[in-house]
């Protein structure tokens, strides 16, 4: 992952309290629990939260935020946005990005570089991801395999796909 700008990511969602001491349960977009805990700070809705620790329970993340002690500051934190800034995530190997790095890059074809559109989302399956391409009217489903994926590039913001993996969610091509 670049250490680009301080530009905020989004990385998932309190959903409730958990507890009584002010724990909070959080869906979010990351695989690993220690991913998270070398997270120092969040923020939600603009205010920054010290975090404290993190810990799976039932395959849930729960978090524990400096300020929030009570079942009811938890309540009022349910269904605010994660922000984070991402330098302050750990560096991936060579080849796999974080989610957001592909979110929103532009998509070309590699025997043509025709653009295709952007990457939308990212839909996790069991097998392999799949990304959401946006663009001239259609929308297409890209399967993140080798085959598929030519070329990933955030900082040159571009990622180039064959043609042969090219289809739209309905299927035609």
């Amino acid at each position: 992952m670049s250490k680009q700008a301080s530009r905020r990511v989004c990385i998932g969602r309190i959903t409730r309290p958990h507890g009584l001491r002010g724990e909070v349960r959080a869906w979010v977009d990351v695989d690993d629990l220690e991913t998270l805990q070398a997270l120092e700070w969040l923020e939600l809705d603009d205010r920054p939260y010290q975090v404290l620790a993190v810990r799976v329970q039932n395959n849930a993340f729960l978090l524990s935020l400096a300020g929030v002690t009570t079942r009811e500051q938890a309540q009022e934190l349910a269904g605010r946005e994660i922000w984070i800034d991402p330098t302050q995530l750990p560096p991936l190997p060579p080849g796999e990005y974080y989610h957001f790095e592909i979110i929103g890059l532009p998509v070309y074809v590699a025997e043509t570089l025709a653009y295709v559109g952007e990457v939308a989302a990212i839909l996790t399956t069991p097998a392999h991801d799949v990304y959401v391409i946006q663009g001239q009217g259609q929308e297409y489903l890209i399967p993140a395999v080798a085959q598929t994926i030519k070329s990933i590039d955030p900082q040159s913001r571009r990622l180039v796909i064959a043609a042969a993996g090219l289809a739209t969610a309905n299927g035609a091509h």
